[in-house]
């Protein structure tokens, strides 16, 4: 095998490694972490019932597109380590995981529309002020200046 071919070979196996989710939650608090915000919102009890109702759909729905971008994950994996991987078996892998990946991102599409619905726009300010509060950008977005700043402290 000549260079190239094993430097690329290096390169694929290490963006395979580091990619994709296994589907397991990080923290075992990490559900009701996601609920946390609306503890804030003083939403109705019918609000809340909505709220629930439409994230148990949602839950089981992400859920089972994790499972399944999980296992996509391990085949291409499984085929990228084999002798001889077939080209066919990892572009089909591909294509598999880009469309999982594009229904996880339609599913909170979708359930941040339905949560328009449910809240009012007081209520959709204070969820918005919480976020922007708790999540914060990737160091890599912000600009060289801050990185800067913030290497000197």
């Amino acid at each position: 095998m000549n260079i190239k071919k094993i430097g690329m070979v290096i390169l694929i196996l290490t963006m395979v490694a580091l990619a994709g989710p296994e589907g397991k939650p990080d923290k075992p608090d990490q559900a009701e972490r996601g609920r946390q915000p609306f503890k804030e919102l003083n939403l109705t009890a019918e609000q809340t019932q909505q709220l629930e109702s439409n994230r148990k759909a949602v839950d089981k729905t992400m859920r089972d597109n994790r499972t399944k971008l999980a296992q996509e994950h391990k085949k291409l994996r499984e085929e990228l380590f084999k002798a001889a991987p077939s080209e066919a078996e990892i572009a089909l892998s591909r294509k598999n995981i880009l469309e999982l990946e594009g229904l996880q991102l339609d599913n909170m599409i979708a359930n941040a529309r339905e949560l328009r619905k449910v809240l009012t726009e007081e209520q959709l300010v204070k969820l918005k002020e919480w976020q922007e509060k708790n999540f914060r950008e990737p160091d890599r977005q912000k600009p060289q200046k801050e990185k800067a700043e913030l290497k000197k402290k």
